[in-house]
């Protein structure tokens, strides 16, 4: 309880995010709780039954060349930015499979990029780049995470060269994601999904990003284990997917066929 307050009382300073704050109003007191322990646990066992290596994962993608992105970026450079992220007092969270985001936009030729969910930029910076020797752009959205602080290293792991083909809007999902895709010029061919991942933040943003998504274009959503979402929508709308795990959390991709 003294958590939910102090959470209400951080949304009631920043009027720009009560939709944001209302949402979760409408889900603890309104909606059934999809996000409960037993429903983890079956994700969990389902994901465990699915995933396969990433190994399996790149040959089945037809991706040939893998690379480390930690090479592709250089190893200084990972040093010195996870160096100021250890001396910040954020707390943002993990890195996600930063690997596959490299390669996949390298080597299916990723033009336009959106994602969900910044923190410190580090896939935001494995999608550049990615994207970088075409002429790719990244729209990349959002909101500041709930009792957190330190909100300049948000995204400080996009390098400078990056810089004039990224976008940062600073919006919860449901302003941030549609404007991205307003902004978007051309088909989108990849969404990483990786913000509100709540069984209805997925229920809500999934559809969308399907049906604006490009043909034969990819939706990877990180953390599929937290709630059923993702085996339920890919069992009922009869996806072509994929997953895969890294420092034990799963990631689901789908492929628009």
């Amino acid at each position: 309880m003294l958590e939910d307050i102090k959470t209400f009382l951080w949304f009631i300073t920043r009027p720009n995010l009560y939709p944001a704050l209302i949402d979760l109003i409408i889900r603890k007191f309104f909606l059934s709780d999809e996000d409960t322990t037993q429903k983890k646990k079956l994700a969990l066992d389902w994901c465990e039954e699915k995933a396969i290596s990433h190994q399996n994962l790149y040959q089945e993608l037809g991706i040939g060349q893998v690379n480390s992105f930690k090479n592709v970026i250089g190893e200084n450079n990972y040093g010195l930015i996870s160096e100021k992220i250890q001396e910040s007092d954020a707390d943002f969270g993990g890195p996600g499979d930063l690997d596959l985001l490299y390669n996949i936009c390298r080597e299916k030729n990723i033009v336009n990029a959106i994602e969900t969910g910044v923190a410190y930029g580090w896939s935001s910076s494995a999608i550049l780049y990615g994207i970088s020797e075409g002429n790719g752009t990244l729209v990349s959205v959002d909101m500041p995470m709930p009792k957190q602080s330190d909100y300049h290293m948000i995204g400080v792991a996009v390098q400078d060269i990056h810089q004039d083909r990224w976008k940062l809007i600073r919006k919860p999902d449901k302003y941030g994601l549609l404007e991205a895709i307003k902004l978007t010029n051309g088909p989108i061919d990849l969404i990483h999904y990786d913000s509100d991942k709540s069984y209805y933040g997925r229920k809500w943003a999934s559809p969308i990003i399907m049906k604006h998504l490009a043909l034969k274009g990819y939706f990877i959503s990180d953390d599929i284990e937290d709630n059923m979402f993702f085996k339920e929508f890919v069992e009922k709308n009869n996806l072509q997917y994929w997953v895969t795990k890294v420092d034990n959390k799963f990631i689901g991709i789908i492929q628009k066929l």
